[in-house]
Formats: C-alpha cells, sequence, structure tokens
C-alpha cells in the first residue's frame, strides 16, 4: 500500500509528538533513578525504531539527528559527506544514548557501549554522546580510545562547558600519568572556559594537596607551549568559529536576528572578540 504524502507526513509529526513525550518519562524516570521503568519504555522505543526500519542508510542518503542545522553545517563541513543528509525528525540518538546512560549507571558496561556507539552513530558530533561512550574507556583505563574520543570532542565542540569538559578529561589522563604539572594546567584551562566546572576545582585543588603543584595559574604563553607539546588544541576548532561568524553575519544583513544573535553569542562565548560584542550589541539596535 502507498501512503499519500499528506497522510506520511502526519504520521511522522504523531510519532515525534509520541517520541518527545516518552523522552520527557524517560528523563523524569532517570533523575528518579527509576532506571528499571526507563528501560521499559525504552526498549519499547528501540523496538519501534529497529521494526519500523524507516531511516536507515542507503545508496543516495544517510540519517541523521542532529540537535540543530549549525550541527548538520559542521557535520558536512568537517566530514564532506558525498550522500545526501536527512534530519530523523524523531531523537533517535537520545532515545539510544539514554538506554546507554542507564546501563552505563547500572555497571552493564559492555550493553551501554553498544547503545552508545548507535547513539554517535545517529549524530556524530554531539559531544554528550562522546563523552558518555569515552567514559567507558577512562574507566577502563585504554587511553588510546579515550584520548581519541576527546579529541573529536574538542574538534567538534561549540560550547564552554564542552570545551571545558575536554580539557577536564585531559587533565585527568596526564594526572594519571603522574604528570601533574601538564594536569594542572588543564584543569585551569578547563575553569577558563567554565568558570562553574566545580570537578575541575576540585581535581585542581587535589593536585595542589597532593604535590604543590598547580598553586598559581601558568600564563597562556606557557599553557600554549603545553598544548602544543601534547598535540591539543586551544580553545575552539577555527573551522566552527569560521562557520559561526560568517552565517551570523549572513543572518543579520537578513534581518533574521534570532539566528544572527545565536550565532554570534556561540562565538563571543568560546573567544570573548571584543568586535563580536559589538555585533550583538548592534543586533540588539537593529532590532528594536
Amino acid at each position: 500500500m502507498k501512503l499519500e504524502k499528506g497522510k506520511f507526513n502526519q504520521i511522522i509529526n504523531n510519532q515525534s509528538i509520541g517520541y518527545k513525550k516518552a523522552i520527557k518519562e524517560i528523563n523524569l524516570h532517570i533523575t528518579q533513578r527509576n532506571f528499571d521503568k526507563a528501560l521499559e519504555i525504552i526498549g519499547s522505543l528501540i523496538n519501534k525504531i529497529e521494526n519500523t526500519g524507516w531511516y536507515v542508510n542507503d545508496d543516495k542518503c544517510e540519517y541523521y539527528c542532529f540537535d540543530n542545522a549549525f550541527e548538520e553545517i559542521i557535520f558536512k563541513e568537517i566530514f564532506k559527506p558525498e550522500k545526501e543528509i536527512i534530519q530523523i525528525p524523531e531523537k533517535y540518538g537520545e532515545i539510544y544514548f539514554s538506554c546507554g546512560n542507564i546501563l552505563f549507571e547500572i555497571k552493564k558496561f559492555n550493553e551501554a557501549k553498544i547503545y552508545l556507539e548507535k547513539a554517535v552513530g545517529y549524530n556524530p558530533i554531539n559531544t554528550k554522546y562522546l563523552f558518555e561512550l569515552g567514559e567507558i574507556y577512562k574507566m577502563r583505563k585504554v587511553w588510546d580510545i579515550f584520548l581519541r574520543i576527546n579529541r573529536n570532542c574538542l574538534k567538534f565542540a561549540y560550547t564552554g562547558k564542552a570545551i571545558a569538559r575536554c580539557y577536564r578529561n585531559f587533565g585527568y589522563y596526564f594526572f594519571e600519568e603522574e604528570k601533574y604539572d601538564v594536569a594542572a594546567a588543564l584543569y585551569y584551562l578547563s575553569i577558563f572556559f567554565d568558570r562553574e566546572d566545580m570537578v575541575a576545582h576540585a581535581e585542581l585543588n587535589f593536585i595542589t594537596n597532593k604535590t604543590g603543584i598547580g598553586a598559581e595559574c601558568p600564563d597562556l604563553k606557557s599553557i600554549k607551549k603545553m598544548l602544543k607539546e601534547n598535540d591539543i588544541q586551544f580553545g575552539a576548532n577555527d573551522l566552527i568559529l569560521t562557520i559561526a561568524y560568517s552565517i551570523g553575519l549572513e543572518a543579520h544583513k537578513k534581518n533574521n536576528y534570532e539566528v544572527a544573535e545565536y550565532l554570534y553569542n556561540i562565538v563571543f562565548e568560546l573567544t570573548s572578540d571584543k568586535e563580536v560584542k559589538k555585533l550583538i550589541d548592534q543586533l540588539h539596535i537593529d532590532n528594536k
């Protein structure tokens, strides 16, 4: 039976509403640590996903669940896909992530890895998914994979909190390697990008109390030298900053103030660039 386009879209929309409602319920159960109930709902959703089989990559198309249009642009610029990219209307990635997250919490790490990898497959640049997958390798001290995942997170990150977590992860690795001066510098860098990063503050205090190292923040020149020596990127990926800035300018010219402000704020959060702050201020004047 062939569905008419309108009816097909109606099914898609109804399906999306159902998934959103279910995810909200799942998150509530996770917050309450009612993991059995959350997994019951997730299992039902995953059965739907895998039995329906609507969004399967083929010779012409690849299907993803990006959180927003900006992520899709980043993905295309970094990975240069040859096939058409189609956004799945439901949050498939979030469902698999929730399943993997719960399985990690209840220490079923092998199963968690399977579902987290599926989540990453639906959104390869989602740092939340990647960070959680990386935790499995971190816990098992499989450092080569942990570091590779963390470098990818730093490459894809477009928020200060995500970049801060990347440096915190690197700090953890170097602490384990007993390179306390490098670890301390990385924790300071984490705090620079997220001043509310209490984990980094705590780890830094621990290093200082244990070794006496890290009582004072190294100067920026020293931090950049240390990053270069360890092949670690400083700050946000220049490509992401360029994309956000250029699309923000274009949106501003077209009086699309909401998009422009969103993108300008990404750049300003990651760079504190005074010229970008002027653009944000001008945007508010133009939007009056």
